[in-house]
């Protein structure tokens, strides 16, 4: 039977809106690593030479205008169907993807579980997978409004629900789990944090993309992580040293009670037992422990949990 491992759960879930400067053209067009214009503000946003696009595409409801499939159509529509300077304009999912998949297999798990969660509620989906070194992840856009074939309709207000987006997560990582099972892999994630599952771990902290404007704080991150990580093979060592001491107990109060039969049957007149002692059989008959692993491996929070 193969052990189980812990993999790379991350999901991210966040609304963007003119209040924060938000542009949809200016969204889809840094995701998607491509050259958009926006009609609203006329400014141009060129971001061609983003090399780790790998896979971008927009999938439709049924009952939406097929045009909608250019993803510069939909960006305006999205744009001319708010009026208000604070609208809240799209809903962005950030996945991180198991790298343990292909690329194709990545692809069709992705298309599997936003087809499933959100095309089939009505949203519309426009989504763009990084394929980072060490970290592949994929961009999600989602439409905050109803669709028909005119266009857009009112704003559902029960996708901002906020039970969806923990159901959300378990869907997401029961659909990794299963993609991996079929690819053979050991690894499985859970979307609990740990201390839903009752883990006495420190989580560390999403560093994201190192900046300018952030790199005192990201610095300060990365600095934490790196103590917390730390800290985790401190312990896992420690573990392991435990689990030797304790084999090392077992094997030893084997040999004394081995060594004590043995004179009782020599005082008693019994012949020696030849071959294997009853310690060495006992051993034998042990199974063999597995070494335990102290590296530390990415966690649901982004970057670090145990093996």
């Amino acid at each position: 039977m193969v052990k189980q491992a812990d993999g790379l759960f991350h999901m991210d879930v966040k609304l963007h809106g003119r209040s924060t400067g938000a542009d949809v053209v200016k969204l889809m067009a840094y995701r998607g690593g491509c050259s958009m214009t926006s009609s609203r503000t006329g400014r141009k946003h060129t971001y061609s030479r983003k090399t780790e696009v790998a896979y971008s595409t927009v999938l439709l409801p049924s009952n939406a205008p097929g045009s909608w499939q250019d993803r510069r159509i939909l960006a305006e529509a999205i744009e001319s169907a708010e009026c208000r300077k604070d609208a809240q304009l799209v809903r962005e999912i950030e996945v991180a993807l198991p790298h343990e998949l292909s690329f194709d297999q990545q692809v069709s798990l992705l298309h599997h579980f936003i087809r499933r969660t959100f095309v089939n509620a009505g949203m519309i989906a426009s989504l763009d997978i990084h394929n980072k070194p060490g970290n592949p992840h994929c961009h999600i856009l989602l439409s905050l409004r109803s669709v028909t074939p005119d266009g857009f309709g009112p704003k559902v207000r029960g996708w901002n629900e906020h039970h969806l987006a923990e159901s959300w997560r378990e869907r997401w990582a029961s659909g990794c789990n299963a993609a991996l099972r079929l690819a053979g892999s050991p690894t499985r994630l859970d979307h609990r944090s740990y201390k839903r599952r009752g883990l006495d771990i420190t989580p560390t902290k999403h560093l994201g993309t190192r900046r300018d404007l952030n790199t005192e704080k990201w610095d300060a991150r990365a600095e934490s992580n790196e103590l917390i990580l730390g800290r985790r093979q401190i312990r896992d060592a420690r573990l392991a040293l435990r689990r030797i001491e304790q084999d090392f107990s077992e094997t030893h109060n084997d040999v004394i009670d081995a060594v004590v039969q043995e004179t009782r049957d020599a005082m008693a007149g019994k012949p020696h037992q030849h071959g294997p002692t009853v310690a060495r059989q006992r051993q034998q008959a042990k199974p063999k422990s597995k070494a335990v692993k102290t590296k530390a491996s990415v966690d649901s929070t982004g970057y670090g949990s145990p093996s």
